[in-house]
């Protein structure tokens, strides 16, 4: 559509504080209110990314299609039992444990047009959850906070991790200015 003030055809929540039927309504609002049709486009997919902050460092991925009864899950947590990883191994896949991955989009249903050339559907893979679950991690030493932390990750991503640009924010990651 294009068109200032439609409706995205897919949507991504991520939630820290928030619990997972939280953000779970948020997908049902998302549904409700852009409904097939609507003069201002359709939501037809729904990715939740719910960080939890508990010992294992666990992150839960929900994949919710219109239409379909439940969603399709992956998720990942470390295997030694939320002790922090050193920072130089974070990334090492060997740290973690995860499950239902891939998680494929359909290309046509973000891009509303059948795939060309080497256009390929999304997936969720194994491999992001690493990368996902290694910035978690990350976020939590930065701010000091622990596992147990009721603010946790996504808060220290919306006051320690940003600056003021005229009237943008501007992402800026803590290690790098």
């Amino acid at each position: 559509m294009g068109a200032r003030g439609a409706f995205p055809t897919v949507v991504i929540e991520v939630a820290n504080k928030q619990t997972l039927c939280q953000v779970q309504t948020s997908k049902i609002w998302w549904f409700d209110n852009s409904s097939p049709g609507h003069e201002r486009g359709s939501v037809d997919t729904v990715l939740i990314a719910k960080v939890f902050n508990d010992d294992v460092g666990t992150i839960m991925v929900e994949l919710w299609f219109r239409g379909k009864r439940g969603p399709r899950m992956a998720t990942i947590r470390l295997k030694d039992g939320g002790r922090s990883p050193a920072r130089g191994a974070r990334g090492n896949p060997d740290l973690w444990t995860w499950s239902g991955v891939p998680l494929r989009i359909p290309f046509e249903d973000i891009l509303l047009r059948p795939k060309q050339g080497l256009e390929r559907d999304f997936e969720v893979t194994g491999g992001m959850l690493v990368e996902m679950a290694t910035l978690a991690w990350g976020w939590r030493e930065y701010t000091g906070r622990g596992a147990t932390s009721a603010t946790g990750t996504a808060s220290a991503l919306r006051t320690r991790g940003r600056k003021r640009k005229g009237s943008k924010s501007v992402y800026r990651h803590p290690n790098r200015g």
